[in-house]
């Protein structure tokens, strides 16, 4: 399946919660950790290195095995959680969200979870825009 097909856009959502120590991220810096209960997950893109730029589009790719089913959540520190609806990894086990970045600019942390038939597993990541 051509992954352009599966892209979906999404929006942010205000949420009164925010998840886990965005402090610590800021402390940390761009990182990117991988956690698996037999199910191997990679983040493709974006470049945690790289500040993503306001007011525009950019890919969120997650590599996994075929047909998982996958969602996650981005949040900021102006307590607002943009939430990934749920897709299903392509045949190359691809997964891809377009996200709007927005005009704030500033730390960002995202999840990433995926299952397939109760296999686990988990993907958390920090950027800057």
């Amino acid at each position: 399946m051509d992954a352009s097909r599966s892209t979906r856009r999404v929006r942010a959502r205000t949420s009164r919660w925010l998840p886990l120590p965005i402090a610590l991220l800021v402390i940390a810096g761009s990182w990117s950790i991988a956690a698996a209960d037999n199910l191997p997950m990679k983040l493709i893109s974006p470049d945690v290195k790289q500040p993503q730029p306001l007011n525009a589009t950019f890919d969120l790719k997650v590599q996994t095995e075929p047909n998982a089913e996958c969602t996650g959540s981005i949040s900021n520190p102006f307590n607002r959680t943009l939430t990934l609806p749920k897709q299903t990894a392509d045949s190359d086990g691809y997964v891809v969200w377009s996200v709007e970045t927005g005009g704030e600019s500033g730390p960002r942390s995202a999840w990433v979870t995926c299952d397939l038939n109760g296999r686990k597993g988990s993907l958390a990541f920090a950027y800057r825009q």
